[in-house]
């Protein structure tokens, strides 16, 4: 069967596809999970906001 014009997903202007890997300790992934959680956050929107925090911090220098 064909597919329907317009179905699925649309399509992201800025699509994530770079991936990133990192290694936490227990306590780290605890403290990072809780985080997501308190603030209603996936965890890769919390090292989204981390990161774009970081750059920004550094711009005000």
């Amino acid at each position: 069967m064909p597919r329907r014009e317009g179905s699925g997903r649309k399509k992201l202007d800025d699509p994530k596809s770079n991936k990133v890997s990192m290694r936490l300790s227990s306590e780290e992934l605890l403290q990072f999970e809780a985080y997501a959680e308190k603030h209603n956050l996936s965890k890769a929107n919390v090292l989204r906001k981390a990161v774009k925090e970081l750059f920004e911090r550094d711009e005000e220098k």
